[in-house]
């Protein structure tokens, strides 16, 4: 939204100093503010056009950034398969360049089922105690 309002006061400025320049020899009062507007225009065109610049630029290194990403990740990944093919994937050397060596799985205790508790058939009890 700011960048349309910006658009609108560009063009805007444009005309208005465009004007004033064609009818200079009526509006003398006008024109040293006019000519200042029109400077103040060309700067703004110039920083909005390295603006875009600096937006592209700002793409590029980070397409530039996330290629390396991906190479190094690719690259580390090889490195850390070479340090546990060399040392092997329990040694604890491997501690060293920050890799996990393997310690094996932890055993799972199987625990015994609860023992069953006898259940007391309700219609038995009932029974005696109605008789």
């Amino acid at each position: 939204m700011a960048k349309d309002r910006r658009e609108e006061s560009l063009g805007r400025w444009r005309h208005l100093t465009t004007a004033v320049e064609e009818n200079a020899s009526e509006l003398q009062e006008v024109v040293g503010p006019s000519r200042r507007l029109a400077g103040i225009l060309n700067e703004a065109g110039g920083i909005i056009s390295q603006q875009a610049q600096f937006r592209a630029n700002k793409q590029q290194a980070s397409q530039r950034i996330q290629d390396l990403m991906n190479l190094g990740q690719k690259l580390a990944t090889l490195v850390e398969t070479g340090l546990r093919e060399r040392y092997g994937n329990r040694s604890e050397k491997l501690a060293e360049f920050k890799i996990q060596p393997f310690r094996g799985g932890r055993r799972r205790v199987i625990q015994p089922p609860p023992p069953e508790v006898p259940a007391v058939a309700a219609s038995e009890g009932e029974k005696t105690t109605k008789e």
